[in-house]
């Protein structure tokens, strides 16, 4: 069993509506499978972390005005949980927000979704 990766939209965190919001926050999902008992999850994190980077560097050279400010890992777990989640073989999910620079009138979050889904063996082979 290899392993499975495909990144989705994660719920939106609601906005506080008196913060000045500048960046628009594309929240992603990883939902991970088939990993080793090996795997050191910090590992992975940084991994797709990187790999996230380096979609994001490439997609916004080709869009005009995409800016991305900010790459942050929302994972949140312990470490008891992962290794009950890998002993039962279940998924590991990975959440990261990108934040990217609002531009009136225009919304990153579809193109940036679309690009990591149009990149999906890039990842896959990144993190295997």
């Amino acid at each position: 069993e290899g392993v499975q990766s495909g990144p989705t939209t994660a719920p939106r965190p609601l906005a506080d509506p008196s913060e000045d919001v500048q960046f628009e926050v594309v929240p992603i999902k990883f939902v991970v499978s088939g990993l080793p008992d090996s795997i050191v999850m910090r590992d992975l994190k940084d991994e797709m972390a990187t790999v996230l980077k380096r979609i994001l560097l490439r997609l916004s050279q080709k869009i005009p005005g995409l800016i991305i400010s900010n790459v942050e890992d929302q994972v949140a777990s312990n470490r008891n949980l992962e290794k009950a989640m890998r002993a039962l073989k279940k998924d590991v999910t990975l959440y990261f927000n990108v934040y990217v620079v609002r531009v009136e009138d225009k919304e990153f979050g579809p193109l940036i979704i679309a690009e990591i889904r149009d990149s999906y063996e890039q990842v896959l082979d990144q993190i295997q």
